[in-house]
């Protein structure tokens, strides 16, 4: 393949759909997709995760997938289901019209862009993407649009041009879809819920040297908090109400941690410190998968705190709960009712540390409750949509604008 973006750009291994009958399009051959997202997985980016297990699901689904991003893939890769990698130099216009160029000599059946990025940030190419691929590759063009209700007002420009500009939208929540009523967008977008980016199984065999690794003594309860630690989180909050609550609780951060780069990590760091609470909070970082899964063996609740409250638009949430935690988090205007207060996990209507230090303390001194909310967990948990059914749930969408038509509201769940 071509380069592109003119200054060495390459393609990894290519592999056909695998697993089943193979997915066609109207012509009778498979469904063609180039992926885009701003860089590959396991670099801390949820989106490009994301991005990961989509790609393989549909491969597994019989199409021909390629994935254009930024920088290598992970040392890992070769470990999963290979996929086709374009890999780009950078997200310039002239990198994205290179790409559009190379692609239209190979009759691709759909380009789909999973958005935002970092590696995204004020690029033109991206926010003109689907005008370049229409015009130069002539192919349908699709963008998912992540927490697109979510982000401050400055930063929606992009997203609302994606939603004006693209043939079809992806959103992950009804809530995200209401809010493209408001420019007119909402019929030709469909709502494919999301599920959690953390593979279950395995790690067992490192579970045990994990706890001795991260200093955590046997017998204690042990919480954590697991995905970025961002300051929109204000994830000090965690520390402050373990300091109210018995020395048999330790806490685990587990997620990217810097605190000689992190002006918050430091913080944080500095606030567990100064709270006398070294000994009991175990910083992780970033962990590979099997050292997660034996992290999350490890541990019997989850504190998950966000600006805009707890939805299943938050893929922490959902691997806390299929691995059966009793979950603490915050409620928000977006919180839906399966996420029940008492019945499925607990919530916290307000800001106050104190209140947050009470759902845990019960946690720790009410073994009925927390075992009940880690079986409710699982239970609704099981009830998600799982990769599987997120993959066939794009095909459909890959068929339609194959068969000609624009998607029309949300495709089944179930």
């Amino acid at each position: 393949m071509n380069s592109a973006n003119g200054s060495g750009a390459s393609r990894h291994s290519t592999v056909a759909g695998v697993g089943g009958a193979v997915t066609q399009d109207e012509s009778g051959g498979p469904i063609r997709v180039l992926l885009m997202s701003a860089i590959y997985e396991n670099r801390g980016c949820g989106i490009a995760d994301y991005t990961a297990h989509l790609g393989r699901g549909i491969q597994a689904l019989g199409c021909q997938v390629e994935w254009a991003a930024c920088g290598e893939p992970p040392a890992d890769a070769h470990t999963l289901p290979l996929l086709s990698r374009r890999i780009v130099g950078s997200w310039s216009m002239a990198s994205v019209l290179a790409l559009a160029r190379d692609l239209a000599h190979r009759d691709p059946t759909i380009v789909h862009l999973q958005y935002p990025g970092k590696l995204f940030r004020r690029s033109a190419g991206v926010a003109l993407a689907p005008l370049v691929f229409r015009a130069v590759a002539r192919v349908p063009f699709v963008s998912t649009l992540h927490v697109l209700s979510k982000m401050r007002s400055f930063k929606k420009p992009p997203f609302i041009g994606l939603a004006l500009t693209s043939n079809g939208t992806v959103v992950t929540a009804p809530a995200e879809r209401a809010y493209l009523a408001r420019y007119g967008v909402a019929h030709r977008s469909i709502v494919v819920p999301i599920a959690s980016n953390f593979r279950p199984g395995g790690g067992g065999d490192v579970e045990p040297a994990m706890a001795e690794r991260l200093g955590i003594p046997p017998g204690v309860t042990l919480g954590c908090t697991f995905g970025l630690i961002e300051a929109n989180k204000r994830l000090e909050r965690v520390l402050e109400a373990l300091s109210q609550v018995s020395g048999d609780v330790h806490w685990v951060f587990l997620g990217p941690f810097d605190p000689e780069r992190d002006a918050y990590h430091r913080r944080l760091q500095t606030t567990a410190e100064s709270l006398g609470l070294a000994h009991r909070v175990h910083w992780a970082g970033y962990r590979s998968q099997p050292e997660v899964e034996g992290i999350l063996r490890l541990v019997d609740l989850a504190v998950l705190l966000y600006p805009d409250g707890i939805s299943w638009q938050r893929t922490a949430l959902i691997a806390a709960m299929e691995r059966g935690l009793a979950v603490v988090a915050n409620a928000g205007k977006d919180t839906p009712p399966d996420l029940a207060h008492g019945q499925t996990l607990l919530l916290v209507s307000d800001d106050r540390v104190e209140s947050l230090a009470a759902c845990i303390r019960r946690l720790q001194q009410d073994s009925r409750l927390r075992e009940a909310l880690r079986a409710a967990a699982r239970q609704l948990a099981a009830s998600r949509p799982d990769w599987v059914r997120v993959a066939e749930m794009h095909v459909e969408l890959y068929r339609q604008f194959a068969r000609g038509t624009r998607p029309r509201g949300s495709i089944s769940a179930r």
